[in-house]
């Protein structure tokens, strides 16, 4: 972010951060701050124009967009360290405003600068496209700018609302790290036409809109039509509200980006822009209107048109000015820019003239004061280029931009380039945290930075004196980045190649080879002749782009001596921020390592505890180990406090390996022996072999394969010397070999071949005779049938089939003896169909027999249940027990229960013989029997029934009282308060009573919570749940039912219970509107309310339920 414009001084105190902390002078060196001296020239220093290769300039001015670029970034990225940032913007504002660009060397989206860079840019196109065009950089302009006009579209969603900026500086600027790892909630702040429009950003706006249309008119007519749609929607909505500014409308933007020079000078702007883009008379007609209006040299409205000022972010006075003068030549205008021209590259106005530096620096601020030399330069070019003024001050201003533009590049007295990468002496610390590359939330850390930031131009010189002093990122008044710096330059710098000529760099941008990134450092804790004890760091430095390591292991290696098994390693910890060490596993042969896991971890390059995670573990062997000749030992450091890189030590990322180097390649088993055949038949052959010579690890298996045309195959895998390969075709020739594999799965070279033919297929077995059914019963039937003639080979057994839809079904096998089988598993009163096959020895069928009807027996239902007998009658419920079924032909399920013929209530298993039935009514006789049913589902007759009355409910002694407890009905709480009046002669048992409060849901979760914030009985006492009713009716679909615990004891006659302050909400905390709830109500003392329903063991004794 930048400083303010040029009427009020800066006023930033946001830079002091954690991260931004003053650091005094003698600490430059030992954070590694450069100082720039004249001694060191970027190159020959150029004293004429023309010296500066500006076709690479601005390439690389262009290329600074790309590495802003913020969002999911195309396939044709073209900055390697960058990768996809803040892919929930404008989430919290129900928009998607993913992309844009970063502001500067943070990572806000600021609308204001933002709009005035774009419109620059798309100046520079309009006015110099062959400055773009002679240096090859005309499609990387246009992608950059459609990048940024894509993301105004977004930020514009309505013709009245437009997005002013996306984060909050504030917490912004608490981390010095890469976009990439940046993952707080961005919070989105937008103006609304129907409440408060700035008119300085939505006419900004409206030029960026405009401009762009016109660069996209040739080559994208539908896209320019849709810039100029939302450009014509600004204008008018500006032109139809009251005007403000619009840091009144986001004040979160005051002290970042304010308006200062307010609207006036954007009203010109904005209609001059969409007058050149349509040509239309209306909008030429408005600029004139404002025109007057612009800010003027001196307090006096009498005064010029200010011209002691120069293009920037906030203040488009001077750029108005000369766009009126260019496209109209009206004589005011022109009278205006020629002040502006004296003043700024000419003889001076009334004795007076810019402040310029000893090297030729047009200073205008102490705050990024190139950027403001940049814009003035731009707008030079323009007026010089215009025709408008006579041609000494056309040349006068043609030399003044020249001038401006050769001082950035680093024809000044330093001899530094303040472009980030151009020329051999630039600044190589700007400020910007993505480019920087810290890990540790540092700006001082590391000292140099990892990404060179091409193109990026640093704030310069914060007095007029051409001293830039010592490098230092973090003085960010000199060293910061940002969007509307570079606009004024690049467009410059178009200009400059158009007339000075120049080549862009081939093979632009250099490639970048990543540093250490995600890496193990490691010491020796402690060690004897037993065991050894290692302290390990892992750590994410990631930069290329920075990002997160969900799952990261590391592995050390080491040797299992002979004689020691892996069970014998026993492996603990002293330290741990992983997991505890796991293993050990073998490698290769007799290399083994352990593993530190810290999967869930999440490392990321965002401070010094977050990118790294250490860990100390010993591995203990059950007798003397040498483990300095252990693989993962060297390079380990001896000296325990100063652990140091070990690239044996493996670090992956899930199965990627991203650090170190393991154990090398490998020996191979050497290859087995030629398999011989035997037990050949036409379906099979039996192969064995002689075994492997083991290389670097023992041999765990052998894997046959068949040598097939397109690729061999794999047939067969063991673990021994020998194994039978089936599913072979008949009559037919094959050619096998094997290879050995070891433990480490490294396989052997192929063993010789050899050559198999299969036997002539064999003659099947006679089909059987046809199966006879015999004890059919409901679920199973027996059958019997005569014996096959044998084929070629001896009959091995026989098959049962089932005919079934899709496809027949096996149910049955038996010994070549064996001529009858049992057939279960089948459902009562059904038809089937059976057929049976003989089978060989070596598996070949028969034909299926004649196949035979079986229709099963019907299915023997549970015998009646026992007369039920009726225990603890109550007004509303009663127990009912009764004598169990015997199963039939399937096991008991349950048991079911009737009054009359409707079903009141079931057991859940088929073994319990009692049932409690609730909800009766008082005073009333029902007759209830029960019935049996099995896991078929067959049922057993009813039982005799038994006659129960119902005694009659006790009398209303009880009554509700409620008042409201919550002054906001319409918020995400619902507090009734509730008491009970005893006005009976006799105590009330509370474990009998419950109270019901009826509301409606509305929306939202259907699931609660629910609190007793006080009751005189003890909250302890009080249990509360949400109840559906099963039928919503109009004020309710829900209670809140109030029960007691046997607790809560009895309610004394003529005695209240005392408050019980109630208080519920949806699980989601969504509003609620009570006041159309059935028992709401507006008093807030306790008062009789009929609409609160209390019920004693089950029945209504006061209030009306609502119907």
């Amino acid at each position: 972010m930048r400083a303010p414009s040029s009427l009020f001084p800066a006023r930033r105190s946001w830079r002091i951060t954690r991260v931004t902390r003053i650091i005094a002078a003698a600490a430059c060196v030992a954070i590694g701050l450069t100082p720039l001296v004249a001694s060191a020239p970027a190159q020959a220093a150029p004293s004429a124009t023309g010296e500066f290769n500006y076709a690479e300039a601005l390439q690389k001015a262009v290329w600074f967009y790309d590495a802003q670029r913020e969002g999911r970034l195309p396939a044709n990225n073209r900055v390697s360290w960058r990768g996809n940032s803040f892919l929930n913007d404008g989430a919290d504002a129900s928009l998607d405003l993913v992309g844009g660009f970063a502001d500067a060397g943070d990572h806000i989206k600021a609308t204001f600068p933002l709009v005035h860079s774009l419109t620059v840019l798309s100046w520079g196109m309009i006015d110099y496209p062959q400055g773009y065009s002679s240096s090859a950089q005309s499609q990387y302009l246009l992608s950059n700018l459609r990048w940024g006009m894509d993301y105004l579209i977004k930020a514009h969603p309505a013709a009245g609302r437009l997005v002013t900026e996306v984060a909050d500086p504030n917490k912004d600027h608490q981390l010095w790290a890469g976009a990439e790892v940046q993952t707080y909630t961005r919070d989105t702040y937008t103006m609304n036409s129907g409440t408060c429009w700035g008119a300085d950003l939505a006419d900004s706006a409206a030029a960026a809109f405009a401009s762009a249309a016109m660069v996209f008119q040739s080559s994208d007519p539908t896209y320019a039509a849709t810039l100029l749609t939302h450009a014509r929607q600004l204008w008018s909505t500006t032109e139809s509200v009251t005007k403000a500014k619009y840091d009144d409308c986001t004040p979160i933007v005051k002290g970042f980006y304010n308006s200062w020079s307010g609207f006036a000078d954007e009203l010109v702007w904005g209609s001059l822009w969409l007058y050149r883009a349509t040509g239309e008379q209306q909008y030429l007609d408005r600029a004139r209107a404002y025109y007057s209006g612009l800010p003027k040299q001196g307090q006096d409205p009498s005064t010029p048109i200010k011209y002691s000022w120069t293009l920037d972010w906030d203040d488009k006075t001077a750029a108005s000015v000369i766009l009126m003068a260019k496209l109209t030549g009206d004589t005011q205008a022109i009278a205006d820019a020629r002040n502006w021209a004296d003043f700024n590259a000419g003889a001076g106005v009334g004795g007076q003239k810019v402040t310029m530096s000893p090297g030729g620096e047009a200073f205008y601020g102490t705050w990024g004061s190139l950027r403001y030399s940049a814009g003035a330069a731009f707008i030079a070019f323009v007026l010089a280029d215009s025709g408008r003024l006579d041609a000494t001050r056309n040349q006068q201003l043609h030399d003044f931009a020249v001038r401006q533009v050769n001082y950035i590049l680093g024809d000044n007295p330093s001899h530094v380039s303040y472009m980030v990468g151009f020329g051999t002496n630039f600044i190589k610390r700007p400020h910007h945290r993505t480019a920087h590359g810290s890990w540790s939330n540092n700006f001082a850390d590391p000292v140099e930075d990892r990404h060179t930031l091409y193109g990026g131009l640093v704030g310069g010189p914060t007095a007029a004196d051409d001293n830039y002093g010592v490098e230092d990122r973090n003085a960010f008044q000199k060293a910061e980045v940002a969007l509307d710096y570079n606009a004024g330059l690049t467009s410059s710098l178009a200009r400059m190649a158009k007339e000075y000529g120049g080549t862009a760099l081939a093979g632009f941008p250099p490639t970048e080879t990543p540093d250490k990134e995600i890496f193990v450092q490691a010491s020796l804790n402690q060690a004897n002749t037993s065991f050894v004890e290692i302290k390990s760091l892992v750590y994410n430095h990631t930069a290329f782009p920075a990002r997160y390591t969900p799952n990261p292991s590391y592995r050390y290696y080491f040797t299992l001596d002979s004689g020691t098994t892996p069970s014998q390693i026993v492996l603990t910890k002293a330290f741990a921020q992983c997991a505890d060490p796991s293993g050990p596993t073998q490698f290769q042969g007799s290399i083994y390592y352990v593993t530190i896991s810290c999967v869930g971890q999440n490392l990321g390059p965002i401070g010094q505890s977050e990118s790294r995670r250490e860990n100390q573990f010993r591995i203990t062997f059950p007798s003397a180990h040498d483990y300095t000749k252990d693989w993962s030992f060297a390079g380990v450091s001896t000296t325990q406090s100063s652990p140091v890189d070990v690239t044996h030590i493996t670090v992956y990322d899930g199965s990627t390996l991203v650090w170190g180097t393991p154990p090398g390649p490998a020996t191979p088993p050497g290859a087995p022996g030629t398999p011989v055949a035997s037990n050949v038949t036409s379906t099979s052959a039996t192969l064995t072999w002689t075994a492997s010579t083991g290389g670097s690890s023992p041999v765990a298996s052998y894997d046959v394969y068949r040598v097939a045309t397109g690729g061999d195959v794999k047939v067969a895998s063991a673990t021994g010397l020998s194994t039978s390969v089936t599913g072979l075709t008949a009559s037919t020739a094959y050619t096998f070999y094997v290879k050995a594999v070891d433990t480490g799965g490294t396989a052997s070279a192929a063993s010789g071949t050899v050559n198999v033919t299969t036997l002539a297929p064999p003659t099947p077995p006679s089909a059987p005779g046809k199966p006879a059914a015999s004890n059919i019963t409901a679920t199973g039937v027996t059958l019997t049938w005569t014996a096959s003639t044998a084929g070629s080979n001896p009959i091995g057994g026989y098959e049962v089939w089932r005919t079934a839809t899709g496809g027949d079904v096996r149910v049955a096998t038996t010994s070549a003896t064996t001529l009858t089988a049992n057939v279960t598993g089948l459902s009562p009163s059904t038809a089937y169909t059976f057929y049976a096959k003989a089978v060989d020895n070596t598996g070949v069928a028969s034909t299926a027999s004649t196949s035979t009807a079986v229709t099963t027996a019907a299915a023997r239902p549970p015998t009646t249940p026992g007369q039920p007998v009726a225990s603890n009658l109550t007004a509303t419920s009663v127990t009912l027990t009764w004598t169990a079924s015997t199963a039939g032909d399937a096991p008991l399920q349950r048991y079911e229960v009737y009054q009359g013929t409707t079903l009141a209530g079931q057991t859940a298993n088929g073994t319990t013989t009692t049932l409690t039935v609730s909800g009766l009514t008082p005073n009333t006789t029902y007759s209830f029997s029960v019935l049996a049913r099995d896991t078929a589902g067959v049922a057993s007759a009813n039982s005799a029934a038994v006659s129960v009355t119902t005694p009659q409910a006790p009398a209303a002694t009880l009554k509700a009282q409620y008042k409201n407890n919550d002054s906001a009905p319409t918020d995400n709480q619902i507090k009734p308060g509730i008491t009970l009046v005893n006005g009976g002669t006799s105590a009330v048992a509370l474990s009998t009573v419950t109270i019901r409060y009826y509301f409606t849901a509305e929306s939202g979760a259907t699931t609660y919570n629910t609190w007793c914030d006080h009751a005189a009985v003890g909250c302890a006492n009080i249990t509360q749940r949400v109840v559906s009713l099963a039928t919503p009716v109009t004020g309710a679909d829900r209670y809140l039912e109030i029960a007691f615990t046997t607790g809560a004891g009895s309610l004394a006659a003529g005695a209240n219970i005392g408050e019980i302050q109630n208080r519920f909400n949806k699980s989601d905390w969504s509003n609620f509107s009570e006041t159309n709830d059935y028992s709401y109500g507006t008093n807030t003392a306790f008062a009789d309310s009929t609409k609160v329903a209390v019920y004693v063991s089950g029945a209504l004794v006061w209030g009306t339920p609502p119907a």
